[in-house]
C-alpha cells in the first residue's frame, strides 16, 4: 500500500505560462543589448544641432578660408575648445586628409560656382580639374546619385537642396567620427598611419564611397607647417582664423560670382 504520508510534493512554481513570459523577456533583454552594441558604433558623434549647424556651414563655403574655417569649428564641436589637439602631429594629419575629402566632394555636395568653382577646387586640393568642372555644371542633377555614391543614401523624392543638405550632414558625421577615432588612437603608432585608419573606419561607417573612390587613398597626409597648427589652434578657441591642414596645397582663392579668384 502506498503510504501518502511520505509523498513529498514539489514545491509549485509559477504556471508555464508566466515562466515562458519570463525566458523569453530575458532573451529579449539580452536580444535589445546585443542589439545596442552593434549599432552604437554607428551612433554619430555630434549632437543633431551641431551636425545641423556644421552642414549649414559646410554647404556655404566657397573659398579655401571658408574651408578651413569649418574644418576648423567641426574640430572644436568634437574635441573641445580647450583642447591641444589641433596641434599634434596627429590632428595636422588628420585635417590634412578632411580638407582633401572635403574638396573632393564640394564641387558635387556644396553650392560653389558650377564649373568654375570645380575648377578652383581642383587647383586647391590637387584634383583632376576636368573632372571637377563637369562636377560643378552639373550640381542638381548630380546630387542623388553622389548622396549614394559617396553616402550609401536613398534621397530619391526629395529636393536636390534636401539632398545636398542630407550629404552635407552625412560628410559632419564622417568627419567628426574620423577626428574622434583619431583622438582616440593617439600614441598607438606613427601619426600619418593613426590618422588614415581613424578615417577609413569613419569611412566605412558613414562614408564607403570615399574608399571604393579612393579618395582617402589619393588624400595626402602630409603635416602641417607649425604657422598653420597655431591658426588651428586659435580656431579652436573661437577667432575663425584657423587652418587644420597645410603641407603642400598653397595659395587662397574664392567664388565672385561665376569667376574663382585665386591670390
Amino acid at each position: 500500500m502506498h503510504d501518502i504520508d511520505q509523498v513529498q510534493l514539489e514545491e509549485p512554481g509559477p504556471p508555464f505560462a508566466v515562466r515562458e513570459r519570463q525566458e523569453y523577456e530575458q532573451y529579449e533583454d539580452e536580444d535589445l543589448l546585443e542589439y545596442e552594441d552593434e549599432t552604437s558604433e554607428y551612433e554619430s558623434v555630434l549632437d543633431e544641432n551641431s551636425e545641423t549647424e556644421l552642414a549649414a556651414q559646410f554647404l556655404e563655403v566657397s573659398g579655401e578660408q571658408e574651408l578651413e574655417h569649418f574644418l576648423g569649428d567641426l574640430l572644436q564641436s568634437v574635441t573641445g575648445a580647450a583642447s591641444d589637439f589641433a596641434r599634434s602631429r596627429e590632428g595636422r594629419q588628420i585635417g590634412g586628409i578632411l580638407k582633401q575629402a572635403a574638396g573632393r566632394l564640394l564641387p558635387v555636395v556644396g553650392q560653389a560656382a558650377g564649373r568654375a568653382a570645380g575648377a578652383g577646387l581642383a587647383r586647391v586640393t590637387g584634383g583632376n580639374r576636368g573632372r571637377y568642372r563637369k562636377a560643378g555644371g552639373q550640381l542638381g542633377a548630380a546630387a542623388g546619385r553622389a548622396a549614394k555614391r559617396y553616402f550609401g543614401l536613398e534621397l530619391e523624392g526629395i529636393s536636390a537642396e534636401d539632398r545636398e543638405f542630407e550629404m552635407a550632414r552625412q560628410f559632419v558625421r564622417f568627419g567628426a567620427k574620423a577626428i574622434r577615432n583619431c583622438l582616440d588612437r593617439m600614441g598607438t603608432g606613427p601619426a600619418p598611419q593613426v590618422a588614415r585608419q581613424a578615417a577609413v573606419s569613419a569611412a566605412e561607417q558613414f562614408a564607403p564611397g570615399l574608399l571604393t573612390e579612393e579618395i582617402l587613398a589619393s588624400a595626402r597626409t602630409a603635416r602641417s607647417s607649425p604657422a598653420s597648427a597655431k591658426r588651428a589652434d586659435a580656431s579652436a578657441r573661437g577667432n575663425g582664423n584657423g587652418c587644420l591642414c597645410g603641407g603642400k596645397s598653397s595659395g587662397r582663392w574664392e567664388t565672385r560670382g561665376n569667376t574663382i579668384v585665386l591670390f
